[in-house]
């Protein structure tokens, strides 16, 4: 198992709309082999702009699956990006070429 963390923006671009917190918990509640996480709300900042923002803390052995998580976010809510925090603390980006 490995300790995995996705930072989660909420505004959405060109739009007045947040995404809520039970959006995101319906959001993974599709995803069967998810066995928990953590949620957390916190103050993030996306160039420059304040915006409210969620760390999703996931423990997991599945790497894909974390990403995949992501990705539907990302996708979902139209987020330019979702940050993510591996296990030996390197940061990547899922971005839309990713």
């Amino acid at each position: 198992m490995q300790l995995y963390q996705l930072y989660l923006g909420t505004n959405v671009p060109s739009s007045d709309q947040v995404v809520a917190k039970e959006e995101i918990h319906s959001l993974l509640a599709i995803y069967p082999d998810l066995f928990g996480y953590t949620l957390i709300e916190v103050e993030g900042y996306w160039q420059g702009e304040m915006e409210k923002t969620f760390v999703l803390q996931i423990t997991h052995p599945n790497q894909d699956l974390i990403y995949a998580i992501g990705r539907r976010y990302r996708l979902t809510f139209n987020q330019e990006s979702v940050m993510v925090v591996l296990p030996n603390g390197n940061v990547d980006f899922i971005e839309e070429n990713s």
